[in-house]
C-alpha cells in the first residue's frame, strides 16, 4: 500500500494508506449492510469519545461518511492519528469529496465500472449506481479472469 507521510497523521507519522473511490455505489446493497458498521467504533472513539486508543494499528473504514459530518470527514485523518498512536495501516472505501480532497494522490485509487456513469439525465427507468464490486476487505485476494481450471491453477501455483 502506499505510504503517506505528508503530517496527514500527525508531524514524523507514516501511515500506509488506501482510499478506494467507487463512482455512484449502491448505498442500499444489502451486501454492504453489516460493512457499513467496520470501524465505527474507532469513529466513535475518536470523535465522540475522544479516548486514546494504542491498541488499534489498522482500521478499515467502508463508507464512513454515512457516519461524519463535513467537518469530521476532513479531519479524519487528524483524528485517527492523534487518538490511535500506533496506526500503521488505515484502508477507507468511500465516495465523499471531502475525504478525497484530504488524501494525497498516490494513496487513492479509483474503483472502475463497465460503461459511462449515470448522471442526472439519466432516463427515470435507469438505476443510478452501480452495484457494489471489488472486495477490498481480504488479505491476499488474486483477480483472475476467466480461464479453464488448469489455467487458475497455474496463475496461483497450484
Amino acid at each position: 500500500m502506499p505510504l503517506t507521510n505528508d503530517s496527514s497523521f500527525g508531524v514524523g507519522r507514516e501511515v500506509d494508506l488506501m482510499v478506494y473511490v467507487y463512482q455512484r455505489p449502491n448505498m442500499r446493497d444489502q451486501q454492504l449492510e453489516f460493512e457499513l458498521q467496520m470501524g465505527r467504533d474507532v469513529l466513535e472513539a475518536v470523535f465522540d469519545k475522544m479516548v486514546e486508543m494504542p491498541h488499534i494499528t489498522e482500521v478499515f473504514l467502508s463508507f464512513p461518511e454515512n457516519h461524519l459530518n463535513i467537518i469530521e470527514q476532513r479531519v479524519l485523518y487528524q483524528r485517527l492519528g492523534h487518538y490511535c498512536h500506533n496506526l500503521k495501516k488505515v484502508i477507507i472505501k468511500t465516495q465523499s469529496v471531502y475525504i478525497i480532497q484530504c488524501t494525497r494522490n498516490h494513496c487513492i485509487g479509483i474503483v472502475r465500472v463497465p460503461g459511462p456513469l449515470p448522471v442526472e439525465s439519466t432516463p427515470i427507468d435507469e438505476p443510478l449506481w452501480y452495484p457494489m464490486t471489488g472486495n477490498v476487505i481480504g488479505k491476499g485476494l488474486k483477480v483472475l479472469y476467466g480461464g479453464s481450471v488448469e489455467d487458475v491453477a497455474k496463475k496461483l501455483n497450484l
